[in-house]
């Protein structure tokens, strides 16, 4: 038995120092480079469902405190054929990118506030949705008063990269005529922003002040239904517009752990301002729970977490008390999918990570 298992050692070695071996010979690694290179440009189809449906894709899950993987807030939405992304905050593109999800057709963005945690990648959708595509316009984006003011800005601040991009590249690849943004502010609240094909897109206001207006968002699609909560303190107009709704997706911060990281700092640490001013215009966790409960929504989904959980530790600690209220209910993180078919009642919870 022993001969056996120091004969199965000596294998082992053997094939590994073949291995590392042939990865040392130039033919091989550029053989394993070229799949490498097909597999990095090749874009993934089969993200979203093949059949109809109402789907979102989180491509970003925290808010501005640090994480190490995890992107600011970003929802993809996809309706039938039709594709949006609500808030685009840090790193939220490259997550999109990284699981190569076609940005070539996305037909607009949605801003529901300001603050440059979900404003942050306009710049970065701009580039991967206009160089080397078929747009055929300039990218639409809708949010509330000030939006042009900030589309604006980043037009100024990126107009010579757009430049010297179209100089290098030409028309075909870069073309001027289709650079840059159109925006669209939201001021009219009793008429959709956006009805097409069966989706209808309207937007509400929310309590998030002094950041004055603030949105939120509700997508209906055959029958299915979604609300995005935009950053808010309790609010009855969450609360009216997600009434047996099939997902509410809504931002949380959760107050034991908040009141942790208050402890933990210095007394004479400004940070300490920063951690009571977030409780003071965001929605706690158990306050989320009730409001999901009153309005008979079929899922209620965490997003925008303050601070999003590093361990299951602290996970588990962010969602205590939340199994009293209501069962339905998630915890997102960067790649959580949403699949609601239409003609249908079913509610699918799944992840692309």
């Amino acid at each position: 038995m022993k001969k056996i298992i120091t004969y199965l050692i000596l294998i082992i070695f053997i094939i590994a120092g073949i291995l590392f071996f042939l990865t040392r010979v130039p033919a091989v690694q550029d053989a394993l480079f070229q799949r490498l290179a097909q597999s990095l440009i090749s874009t993934a189809p089969n993200i979203f469902p093949e059949e109809d449906s109402l789907s979102a894709l989180v491509c970003g899950s925290k808010s501005p405190l640090p994480h190490p993987t995890r992107a600011e807030t970003c929802v993809m939405i996809k309706a039938g054929e039709e594709t949006f992304i609500f808030d685009v905050g840090n790193k939220s593109i490259d997550n999109l990118r990284n699981w190569r999800v076609p940005l070539d057709q996305l037909n607009s963005i949605f801003i529901s506030h300001l603050h440059s945690d979900h404003i942050a990648e306009l710049p970065e959708i701009h580039m991967w949705n206009w160089v080397g595509t078929s747009r055929q316009s300039k990218l639409k984006v809708y949010g509330p008063e000030g939006i042009n003011q900030v589309l604006n800005g980043f037009t100024e601040a990126y107009s010579l990269d757009w430049k010297y991009r179209n100089d290098h590249h030409g028309d075909q690849f870069a073309p001027l005529d289709t650079a840059g943004f159109d925006g669209y502010e939201i001021t009219d609240f009793s008429i959709p922003v956006y009805e097409s094909n069966g989706i209808l897109i309207t937007a509400f206001l929310v309590d998030h002040k002094p950041i004055d207006p603030s949105l939120a968002f509700k997508i209906e699609y055959k029958g299915r239904s979604i609300v995005l909560s935009g950053d808010t303190i309790y609010s009855e107009t969450i609360l009216n517009n997600s009434k047996n709704v099939d997902v509410l997706f809504h931002e949380a911060f959760h107050k034991g752990t908040l009141d942790m990281m208050y402890n933990a700092l210095p007394e004479n640490s400004s940070s300490r301002i920063a951690i009571v001013d977030i409780q003071n215009y965001h929605t706690n966790t158990i306050e989320v729970a009730n409001l999901a409960k009153e309005a008979n929504v079929g899922h209620l989904v965490y997003y925008h977490l303050i601070p999003a959980p590093r361990t299951n530790l602290v996970a588990d600690i962010f969602t205590r008390g939340i199994d009293d209220i209501l069962t339905n209910w998630t915890l997102s993180d960067d790649g959580t999918m949403v699949i609601l078919p239409v003609d249908s009642k079913e509610i699918i919870i799944t992840s692309i990570n």
